[in-house]
């Protein structure tokens, strides 16, 4: 699946270990990595089995959320997703748009 990130700074905390690392802890940079490479390894979002992405509601209605450690989310938006009687196709899905990283609670 491609990758792709709403701003630099997204990508560049994602494609550099040490910045995340500082960011983030330790943890979820290693947590971040893995799932990094686990969704790149995939065709589709709905052969990614891992950590069952939840739809986050209001405000940020069309995105999904991935749990991490101590609150922190990996948040992503589906590019051109498709619908089947109302219900959304993960496997319509084969490129995401990470849009947040960390914990929107705060």
């Amino acid at each position: 699946m491609e990758i792709v990130f709403n701003t630099q700074k997204l990508a560049k905390l994602c494609n550099n270990s040490k910045e995340a690392s500082k960011k983030l802890g330790s943890k979820n940079d290693k947590f971040l990595q893995k799932r990094l490479s686990q969704l790149e390894d995939v065709d589709q979002l709905g052969d990614f089995k891992f950590d069952n992405p939840h739809p986050l509601q209001g405000g940020k209605k069309e995105e999904f959320a991935i749990t991490m450690y101590s609150g922190c989310r990996l948040t992503f938006k589906a590019v051109k997703p498709e619908y089947s009687s109302c219900n959304f196709d993960w496997s319509s899905v084969t490129e995401i748009n990470i849009v947040y990283i960390g914990d929107y609670h705060e």
